[in-house]
């Protein structure tokens, strides 16, 4: 069964301006902690923020999404300078949203009520480990990589661990355009080439990170095995923290990973609807 996720979306250009960065952040956070809840035949919350609504909150159920517009009075995020408490009341909102989705269908809300509590508790910084650790083949390091979002910046991390003296190494891995929301085709696995190079590649082991640890070194190179080369710059472009939205629209016209071959993706491409396109932050 998928893993239950959240999104939050706006057709109010004011709103989405103003707070889209900081509902990205808390929305995320929030989804990883109501990933493993389970109701039927759900996998999606789409929490529409509105400033007005005829009634309070309306809740809606397409297919497998849970679609819950939610009127706000922006009047509190305008007013309140401190970023964590204009964070609190986004997460207050969220699970308010939630909740009354669960009012509406019966389903139990115990679960929801501790993501709540998980996600105040974590500060409102969205960072957990990707790829698990790895030692290295003399066990005396262990590479592991985090994922970090802020508002602003959302990176990808080196973790080392030198065990004999239990000293931590963090080293930027990568800094990403702040909509991505999946990593697996930018760092899956990690494998040692021996005890001072490391290797990360993506899931489909065509684009890789070689670090070096006593040269301090990163390095990017392809091994081109689905896709050509040429293909695998333009994923790399998504990746650059300057894109702006329309880019990372325009880009995302790539064909999806399991087409074979870029001929036959040309002759599709018009008709390709990227689910990355839907109107969220």
């Amino acid at each position: 069964m998928n893993k239950l996720f959240l999104e939050v979306g706006s057709s109010d250009m004011r709103i989405l301006n103003k707070f889209g960065k900081e509902f990205l952040v808390v929305s995320r956070i929030y989804s990883r902690f109501i990933a493993n809840i389970k109701i039927e035949n759900l996998a999606k919350f789409y929490v529409n923020i509105l400033e007005s609504l005829p009634q309070k909150t309306d809740v809606f159920l397409f297919e497998k999404v849970c679609e819950i517009n939610k009127q706000l009075n922006t009047h509190m995020l305008d007013e309140e300078l401190v970023e964590q408490n204009r964070y609190r009341i986004i997460l207050d909102i969220i699970s308010e949203s939630v909740l009354s989705a669960c009012d509406y269908f019966g389903w139990p809300k115990e679960d929801f009520h501790l993501a709540y509590a998980q996600a105040r508790n974590i500060g409102f910084l969205n960072e957990y480990v990707l790829v698990k650790p790895k030692s290295s083949k003399n066990r005396l390091n262990v590479a592991s990589v985090v994922v970090s979002q802020t508002k602003d910046e959302l990176s990808l991390y080196l973790d080392l661990l030198y065990k004999p003296t239990n000293s931590t190494r963090r080293v930027k891995l990568i800094q990403l355009v702040t909509y991505l929301d999946r990593f697996d085709d930018i760092v899956y696995s990690i494998r040692w080439v021996n005890d001072e190079e490391i290797i990360f590649s993506n899931k489909d082991k065509e684009i890789h990170f070689r670090y070096f640890i006593n040269e301090g070194k990163m390095e990017m190179f392809f091994t081109p095995n689905i896709h050509d080369e040429e293909y695998l710059n333009k994923c790399v472009k998504l990746w650059d923290p300057n894109l702006t939205i329309e880019e990372f629209h325009e880009i995302t016209q790539l064909p999806p990973l399991s087409h074979p071959s870029l001929e036959e993706i040309k002759t599709k491409i018009q008709n390709y609807d990227n689910v990355m396109k839907k109107s969220t932050f």
